[in-house]
């Protein structure tokens, strides 16, 4: 078993730093909160995510995985009526799924609360609809994108699961 820690909670540091720290403490790893690394974690490049594995890997842990994953940019959500801001927030999640694994991540926590709000006036039932739609349809394209083996098919390596819920 591997324990990791939310380096949301040590974001005030450098991340580099928090990879020391979290070593430190005796942390196996780290679980990044993309919004903490960047306020358009979705548009962060190869030489960013190359950055911050190299600084887990020099410190001695594992990037494990991503999580609050819908924070920034601001407006999405998995869960509203508006299919424009749904549309944006699976592309953003496909994004994220390559993402982790370039950091060498194994798992998407999808624990964002007010990305998941139900509407005003809106039932849970539909909200909730909407919702699992729309981790069919980021775990549908992971899926197309994946060859027989679980690789992905740019030979990037294995991806993490898309739609993993605490």
């Amino acid at each position: 078993m591997r324990i990791a820690l939310c380096n949301e909670v040590i974001a005030p540091m450098s991340f580099p730093k928090q990879c020391e720290y979290a070593a430190k403490l005796g942390y196996d790893g780290l679980e990044i909160a993309p919004y903490t690394l960047s306020d358009e974690p979705h548009r962060m490049g190869a030489a960013q995510l190359a950055a911050a594995r190299s600084a887990a890997e020099d410190a001695g842990i594992a990037v494990t995985g991503l999580h609050w994953l819908l924070v920034k940019p601001a407006g999405l959500s998995i869960s509203t009526r508006d299919d424009a801001v749904r549309k944006k927030t699976i592309d953003v999640m496909h994004v994220l799924i390559d993402q982790c694994a370039e950091l060498g991540g194994k798992y998407l926590v999808h624990g964002s609360p007010h990305q998941r709000r139900i509407d005003p006036g809106e039932t849970r039932a539909a909200a909730m609809a909407r919702a699992r739609d729309s981790f069919a349809a980021a775990s549908a394209s992971d899926a197309r994108r994946r060859e027989p083996s679980g690789k992905v098919s740019s030979g990037a390596g294995t991806r993490p699961r898309a739609g993993s819920s605490r």
